[in-house]
């Protein structure tokens, strides 16, 4: 990630992503969910909405790929329709 920050990179996060990441935090209240949000935005953006052309990428890789789990297809679907470089994890 270090690597992708110095060269200049955009991080894309897509919803899905940002809702897993704070599914733990919320078991604890909204003042600390609202902190951890707003430290995943500064780190990587606001966060990629999951439209209908995501929705049917991801399809299509669930479809062909069928030992993919949805979130990780939404994921690759999001690089996918935005031309992604790279997909961290």
């Amino acid at each position: 990630m270090r690597e992708h920050r110095a060269d200049g990179s955009r991080f894309l996060l897509p919803a899905s992503v940002l809702a897993e990441v704070l599914v733990g935090v919320a078991r604890l209240g909204e003042e600390e969910l609202d902190q951890r949000r707003n430290q995943i935005v500064a780190a990587f953006g606001l966060s990629v909405v999951l439209d209908e052309s995501v929705a049917v990428s991801a399809a299509r890789l669930r479809a062909t790929h069928r030992s993919l789990r949805l979130p990780d297809a939404i994921v690759l679907a999001t690089a996918e329709v935005l031309d992604a470089q790279a997909v961290l994890r």
